[in-house]
């Protein structure tokens, strides 16, 4: 009986998505028409829009978007290492040991709370002079590392101060609870069903404010990626403003494609505690 309803919510499930997506397209389409109609053509329907993507990726100008995917992952996988390192040493400190957690008070709140478009601006006007240019590159990594760090550390100390006395007594006996191999083999396991939730909320907006950092430092970025490629449709001349959708819509399919490791994980687990 249990397979049976499962596999219903399954079905309804997978009919409501659909229905999501069907919506979704047709939202686009009246807006687009509306806006035709009223002599704006910025908004293509999403069938033309599809059209334009494919000669994007396929066609003449194939090669510059296919760069610019990579060097938008790039930075942003440099970001997210970067912060995931640092989070995982320094949260696991701080999860270990009290004084440690708050001596990073500040410096986690401010990286959680400052304006990221005033980092961009300050990064830019340091590093935007001759023998730093190639810098200005990998701001947007900088960017990703100051979002994704402050979820990646919370996930880590969270998950090492959830310890059960139990479990932290057999410690105790074992190997105590600050050695390495306690770290390893029990506190960081128990500490992976938040890293995994911070991966999942952090993936998609470190791609925003990857593609955002771009946008601000297109005019000094030797290597442009979709954010350049996307501020370049407004001021580039030989491109087009109508590209700036098709161009965001690939940034969608990115995420889509970067967020399914993380998808089929969160299946996998459902499926094993069900």
């Amino acid at each position: 009986m249990k397979r049976k309803e499962k596999k219903s919510r399954s079905i309804w499930n997978v009919l409501s998505f659909c229905f999501g997506i069907f919506f979704f397209l047709l939202v686009w389409w009246i807006v687009s028409a509306a806006l035709k109609r009223n002599g704006s053509g910025i908004l293509k329907d999403p069938f033309a829009t599809i059209g334009r993507l494919s000669e994007l990726l396929f066609m003449d100008d194939s090669k510059q978007t296919w760069n610019a995917i990579g060097w938008t992952i790039a930075r942003l996988l440099i970001g997210l290492a970067a912060s995931f390192l640092l989070a995982g040493f320094l949260g696991t400190l701080a999860g270990l040991f009290r004084p440690v957690r708050a001596f990073l008070i500040p410096a986690v709140g401010f990286a959680r709370t400052i304006p990221t478009a005033a980092v961009v601006l300050v990064l830019s006007v340091v590093f935007l002079v001759p023998g730093r240019l190639g810098f200005a590159d990998f701001i947007p990594a900088v960017l990703t590392f100051l979002v994704a760090f402050p979820l990646f550390y919370e996930a880590f100390v969270s998950g090492i101060t959830a310890l059960d006395q139990d479990t932290e007594q057999a410690l105790t006996l074992d190997a105590g609870t600050h050695s390495l191999r306690a770290v390893c083999e029990v506190l960081w396991p128990m500490s992976l069903p938040q890293i995994k939730m911070a991966g999942a909320q952090g993936l998609g907006l470190s791609l925003k404010v990857t593609i955002m950092a771009e946008v601000l430092t297109a005019n000094s970025a030797t290597h442009p990626g979709l954010g350049s490629l996307i501020m370049d449709c407004q001021t580039n001349p030989s491109l087009k403003v109508e590209d700036i959708i098709p161009y965001s819509l690939l940034a969608f399919i990115l995420m889509l494609f970067l967020d399914i490791p993380l998808f089929l994980t969160r299946i996998i687990s459902s499926k094993e505690t069900g």
